[in-house]
C-alpha cells in the first residue's frame, strides 16, 4: 500500500510543481528542493490535504515555510537574526497519509 501511496503522492507533487527536472522521492524537500514557500506552500498543502484526506488544521506553517511579501521590520530582524525552518519532505507527507494527520 505504501508504494501506491507514494506513486499517487509523487504524481500530485509533479502536477503541482510542473517542470521539476529531478526525481521526486521520499527525501525530496518541499521547500528547499521544490521551491514552495508562502502562499504556494499553503496552496500545495491544502490541495494535498483534500486529495489524500489528511488533516492539516494543526500544522505549523510558519515553522516550515517563510511567508511571502516584504515587510521592513521582518527584513531588518531577519538581517540580524536568521530564522531557521524545519524541513518537510515527501516522506513526511507520505507518512501523514497513513496517519490521516500532518
Amino acid at each position: 500500500m505504501k508504494n501506491n501511496e507514494l506513486d499517487n503522492l509523487v504524481s500530485f507533487v509533479r502536477e503541482f510543481v510542473g517542470d521539476y527536472p529531478n526525481e521526486i522521492d521520499l527525501d525530496t524537500r518541499v521547500s528547499e528542493d521544490l521551491g514552495l514557500e508562502g502562499d504556494d506552500a499553503i496552496e500545495f498543502l491544502h490541495g494535498y490535504s483534500k486529495m489524500f484526506n489528511v488533516d492539516i488544521s494543526e500544522f505549523p506553517f510558519d515553522k516550515y515555510f517563510c511567508s511571502e511579501g516584504f515587510e521592513l521590520f521582518t527584513f531588518i530582524v531577519s538581517f540580524f537574526r536568521r530564522k531557521t525552518y524545519l524541513t518537510l519532505t515527501v516522506g513526511n507527507l507520505r507518512d501523514a497519509i497513513s496517519k490521516g494527520k500532518l
